[in-house]
């Protein structure tokens, strides 16, 4: 009889904590990440990589007007407890080193 394999193998945007979708990876210059739409009501954004910069966490309700609803100055989680329908990220001073954010559903 043969033996089914099982897939405990994730995809490779899959983690324990959830979904993650890559927002920015080496950014060096100022501007906003793509717009994106959280399939969850709650989700997190993970930054890594700020030395000098700043980064604002932006949300809308329709997709095209945005309003800020955390700065980061430094590494961190942002959890958002407001189920907006559409996230980006911008970088409104560039970092003096590579940055790195991910949203997590």
């Amino acid at each position: 009889m043969a033996r089914e394999k099982s897939s405990s193998v994730r995809a490779t945007n899959e983690t324990p904590l959830g979904k993650v979708t890559n927002l920015f990876t080496n950014k060096t210059t100022t501007g906003a990440s793509a717009v994106k739409q959280p399939v969850c009501s709650k989700w997190a954004i993970l930054i890594r990589g700020i030395t000098t910069g700043t980064v604002l966490v932006e949300a809308s309700v329709d997709g095209t007007n945005f309003v800020t609803i955390a700065t980061k100055t430094a590494d961190g989680v942002h959890e958002n407890s407001v189920p907006y329908p559409f996230v980006r990220i911008t970088c409104s001073v560039a970092t003096s080193v590579a940055l790195f954010a991910d949203l997590i559903e």
